[in-house]
């Protein structure tokens, strides 16, 4: 992402080492630093800041706040507000610092969850789901299945939040 190689994102340039996704959301409060990545069908909520050093794959959610940092998000992933997230790889409800080798279940503090691709996920919303993603003005489209499930088959830390 720094232009060392031949090789380039998916997406669109939009600025000095900044691609995006087809159909991402932008709220106009929120801030991506370069090198970034920005997959397509993403939505990065109001205040919300992503970068230096980021990828974060297709059909998440990074809500209000919520700063990421040297980091990959994985496909299908929902951040809740709010969180500081730095040398990691968050795949769904888990959370693996990179540096520490330690991996925490954000699933049960309601801070990370899986959701489903865009292209297949139902039209029903809780109220709560509703609320989260439509907050401070945000521009996400209310079509996001918050169903908790994970892929993630190894053992982990549990990490009491």
């Amino acid at each position: 992402m720094t232009g060392a190689c031949a090789l380039r994102p998916l997406g669109t340039q939009i600025r000095e080492q900044v691609w995006v996704g087809e159909g991402v959301q932008l709220a106009g409060s929120a801030r991506v630093i370069g090198p970034a990545y920005i997959g397509a069908r993403t939505a990065i909520g109001a205040g919300a800041t992503i970068g230096p050093f980021v990828s974060v794959e297709h059909d998440c959610v990074v809500d209000c706040g919520t700063r990421v940092e040297h980091s990959a998000v994985l496909p299908n992933t929902y951040l809740a507000p709010g969180l500081f997230i730095r040398n990691s790889q968050v795949d769904g409800r888990h959370l693996e610092h990179l540096g520490w080798e330690a991996v925490a279940d954000l699933q049960p503090a309601g801070l990370g969850r899986r959701i489903q691709a865009r292209q297949s996920r139902p039209q029903a919303f809780s109220a709560a789901e509703k609320e989260a993603l439509s907050r401070a003005g945000n521009s996400f489209s209310l079509g996001w299945d918050l169903a908790a499930s994970s892929t993630l088959r190894q053992r982990w830390l549990r990490v009491q939040l």
